[in-house]
């Protein structure tokens, strides 16, 4: 990672040969602090535009001029980037593939690079209708294609495997065929509709581009209390009392005495509890 050698940045410039080349910098939500030092600190004067016209390199103690370079970073997560360095750049969102770009992916250019590298041909391996969705669902869980071109390796190897023990097989793979090459799925949550009595259907951010959660209530005979569960953080829990004081606060529009919230006690839970969840998009789903 960045930082990890004295004198990378004018190492690079030698290398590359001009003083206005296009700079990569990979993963820099990764940079880390420790004892040697903070490298994200450094990078606000390699990235500031009008300090890097002097930048001074410890290593060569010499002042350069960066400001004809042309500095790409990438990241994951904006969440762990200094809020000082994010200020300092222009973010360009890339959005993930969605299911189809992934199948047309894995056709043209995962599928012939496996089939390549394993030395099989191409009539010795076919693909059952649907099987690239069902490896898309239910065994990837990402926004890129890494994990699918480990899957569409393992699907070539175990063909691999069969060809050269001489085993008896048939050309095209099946869908009923991945929980034996790959064991049980990890399914997603099925969208189940809004009918079943106190359960309502959210949706849910997540990096590898988004998910449904449920949530449930109950209610039991009591005193008014309103209890949470399922790993909240402090904004969803906020979202639930917003959602029962907005009931209570508009109980004659919804047709409800006030007496009502006096004698019952809700609960309410999201299910997967060992995974946190936070956020305020998931207010309108409480209420």
């Amino acid at each position: 990672y960045i930082g990890a050698m004295p004198g990378r940045l004018i190492q690079s410039l030698k290398k590359a040969g001009t003083s206005n080349p296009l700079f990569v910098l990979d993963e820099i939500d990764k940079v880390g602090k420790d004892f040697h030092g903070d490298p994200a600190s450094a990078l606000l004067e390699v990235l500031d535009p009008e300090q890097n016209h002097a930048f001074y390199d410890n290593y060569v103690e010499l002042e350069y001029d960066l400001s004809r370079v042309m500095f790409v970073a990438t990241a994951n997560s904006l969440s762990t980037i200094h809020p000082a360095l994010r200020d300092r750049m222009e973010i360009i969102e890339v959005n993930g593939y969605t299911l189809e770009e992934k199948i047309q992916i894995a056709i043209r250019h995962l599928l012939p690079k496996q089939l390549k590298d394993s030395g099989i041909k191409a009539k010795q391996f076919k693909l059952g209708d649907g099987l690239l969705e069902a490896i898309v669902e239910n065994y990837t869980d990402e926004s890129g294609v890494r994990t699918l071109e480990k899957r569409i390796a393992k699907l070539v190897r175990y063909r691999a495997k069969q060809i050269g023990l001489k085993e008896k097989f048939n050309v095209t793979i099946t869908v009923p065929d991945l929980v034996k090459i790959f064991g049980p799925s990890h399914a997603r949550d099925k969208y189940q509709g809004n009918d079943v009595a106190g359960v309502v259907t959210g949706l849910a951010w997540t990096p590898t581009g988004g998910d449904i959660l449920f949530l449930e209530t109950s209610i039991t005979k009591g005193e008014g209390k309103l209890t949470l569960t399922g790993n909240l953080g402090d904004v969803m829990k906020e979202s639930a009392m917003i959602a029962l004081e907005y009931l209570k606060a508009h109980s004659d529009i919804i047709g409800l005495e006030q007496e009502v919230f006096k004698r019952w006690n809700v609960h309410i839970h999201v299910p997967e509890g060992a995974t946190p969840k936070d956020g305020p998009s998931a207010g309108i789903a409480m209420v």
